[in-house]
């Protein structure tokens, strides 16, 4: 695909509809996308089609199938297009100097990167889920990702430094669950609320989650 967009790029002088190749062509991939995303996010993804994605990016299905092999791979693209923005916003989340500004700006940069784009929220919460093996296989390893980004973090902590490996894995994972849960309810709604609202209370509950110190240490299920 990026080959595809740099085709043109060392030929700046060959112009078509006045912009050259190479724009054109990077035009046409975000068109695609943005119509992939509102599409999916309308119809769900077993009912969108590739028609549809192309008459609304207002493209030809050749210039679809430059980009992407298939559905399949323009779900994955949008899938892995919103976890790197929200991978972003972690890592700005954890430059955080004190403990407590971290948690909250871990906690609102998930839920505005989600919430604040329903379409994308519907897509990658709630499209996303059971659509193909491959689509399946990218939400696991999503979760795995941030985990241990989480992970990482709070080992910064004292009182997570010396609990179990798999102990610190299992909170992190159910952490991000709960919070990509809710926002996944949120916009599921009839009546869609404001994703702001969630943030106070989403903090308090990572900040429980996340202070060690609070919680003893469970004793091992015979």
């Amino acid at each position: 695909m990026e080959s595809d967009l740099r085709a043109g790029e060392g030929r700046g002088d060959r112009l078509y509809g006045g912009a050259p190749l190479h724009a054109r062509r990077r035009d046409q991939r975000e068109r695609i996308v943005a119509a992939a995303r509102s599409v999916i996010a309308v119809n769900g993804y077993g009912n969108a089609s590739i028609d549809e994605i192309v008459a609304k990016a207002r493209v030809s299905r050749t210039s679809f199938y430059r980009f992407f092999g298939g559905k399949e791979e323009c779900m994955l693209v949008l899938f892995e297009e919103a976890m790197s923005e929200l991978a972003d916003a972690f890592t700005h989340a954890a430059g955080a100097e004190a403990p407590d500004e971290r948690i909250r700006l871990g906690v609102e940069g998930i839920v505005a990167g989600l919430g604040a784009n329903p379409e994308t929220a519907r897509v990658v919460l709630i499209e996303a889920v059971g659509a193909t093996p491959e689509v399946e296989r990218a939400r696991s390893e999503a979760r795995r990702r941030f985990a241990r980004l989480l992970t990482a973090e709070m080992r910064r902590y004292e009182g997570w430094r010396d609990r179990p490996e798999t102990e610190v894995e299992l909170i992190s994972l159910a952490l991000i669950a709960g919070l990509a849960e809710v926002v996944a309810e949120m916009v599921a709604g009839e009546e869609p609320g404001d994703w702001r609202d969630l943030v106070p209370p989403l903090t308090r509950f990572a900040m429980r989650a996340l202070t060690p110190q609070a919680v003893p240490q469970a004793p091992r299920l015979r």
